[in-house]
């Protein structure tokens, strides 16, 4: 089986577009996920980290274009917004259909605060309508925290409810492990959640003296291994997004900061390029 290896645009914080599609076509990447995303809750200072803003909507051609230019395919698509928030879904599903021209088959969203519920699966169900016009699966992503879907098996009734084929999961590793405070079997989350989750990230936190960061894929505290085996047992391909955002630092399980630290472009590449081969292995024949 050939498992997709989405590299995130989010890992190159600071960079313009050209630049990094230009080193991950050095990479040997072949497929990106793009960015536009709003402050995620669990942060707690403006993230800046996106790499499209609303004028970037009106011109997919242009991008398009680029990431042909550097043999690029835009497969995953980072939308997050709050979907409690009338004017955040409505921009939403201006990325949708700036999604769906650029190729991507697979766009991502937060939820918004479990208080917001009702709002939220309004929301949705307008969502659900647009993504079945386009053809676009919508992916709900567990969360850092106060959110709506903090781990696979809390997503399982909000997808059972909605009951669309639009609506699937993103699975991300480092949210839950963070969202949990560590104290979650992933391994038995994921292999209950699997028939649900159309995308994972894979994102690895480390601890150092009561501070949690994210790293080379592999190296930190997911067990990897075993989530493969899961992936694998399942027979079908889920496409793998790495996430590296080393500008992410959360002391004592509190709330994330951003840094305005950014890596040199080649210490960035360094570990894509490592995390790469990590998952090429696990997903060996």
């Amino acid at each position: 089986m050939d498992w997709p290896i989405v590299v995130g645009l989010v890992n190159y914080q600071g960079y313009g577009i050209d630049q990094v599609f230009r080193n991950l076509y050095g990479l040997g990447a072949e497929y990106v996920e793009v960015d536009y995303i709003k402050t995620p809750l669990g942060v707690v200072n403006e993230y800046g980290l996106t790499h499209l803003n609303e004028s970037d909507l009106q011109k997919p051609k242009d991008f398009f274009q680029l990431l042909n230019q550097y043999q690029l395919k835009a497969l995953t698509f980072s939308g997050h917004v709050k979907l409690s928030i009338e004017e955040d879904v409505e921009l939403f599903l201006k990325k949708m259909e700036f999604a769906k021209k650029i190729g991507v088959k697979y766009i991502t969203t937060g939820e918004g605060p479990a208080e917001k519920r009702q709002e939220i699966f309004k929301h949705i169900r307008w969502i659900e309508k647009k993504a079945r016009e386009l053809d676009l699966l919508v992916c709900l992503e567990t969360e850092m925290s106060n959110t709506l879907i903090t781990r696979g098996t809390e997503g399982i009734p909000i997808i059972n409810e909605i009951a669309s084929p639009y609506i699937k999961m993103t699975y991300d590793t480092g949210n839950i492990y963070y969202a949990q405070k560590g104290n979650i079997d992933i391994i038995e989350d994921l292999r209950s959640a699997i028939d649900y989750i159309e995308v994972i990230h894979f994102k690895d936190p480390y601890i150092i003296d009561g501070t949690i960061q994210f790293g080379e894929i592999g190296k930190g505290e997911i067990n990897f291994f075993e989530l493969a085996k899961i992936m694998k047992a399942k027979g079908r391909i889920i496409p793998i997004t790495i996430e590296i955002p080393y500008f992410f630092q959360s002391n004592q399980w509190g709330p994330f900061e951003v840094s305005e630290k950014i890596l040199p472009i080649e210490d960035v590449n360094r570990l894509l390029s490592k995390s790469i081969g990590f998952i090429q292995d696990l997903f060996k024949e």
